[in-house]
């Protein structure tokens, strides 16, 4: 959880806000007995989550970037974006 916690903070930074120390980024959780929920949410203009990049193709295993969505999804239980797609929520079911 902590690495997909890490890669929505940071693709709302970098991507969202483009580096822009004036805009903000919210972060909350809900913690249950069957799950966590994080969510992350900015301030841009958001994005098309199906139009990233699949990081395993073989043009895309060299590139510096591209991964973060990958691994949101790899290590949670169900990603999911708001319509802006500037709002993810994301959910690991406690085993």
């Amino acid at each position: 959880m902590r690495v997909a916690l890490n890669e929505a903070v940071i693709n709302a930074v970098k991507h969202g806000h483009g580096n822009d120390p004036r805009k903000r980024a919210r972060i909350w959780w809900v913690v249950s007995a069957s799950a966590v929920k994080l969510v992350v949410k900015d301030e841009g203009a958001g994005f098309d989550p199906d139009r990233v990049s699949n990081p395993c193709l073989p043009e895309n295993r060299e590139r510096p970037g591209g991964r973060g969505v990958f691994l949101m999804r790899s290590y949670m239980s169900w990603v999911r974006f708001n319509d802006a797609s500037n709002r993810v929520v994301m959910c690991r079911y406690r085993s």
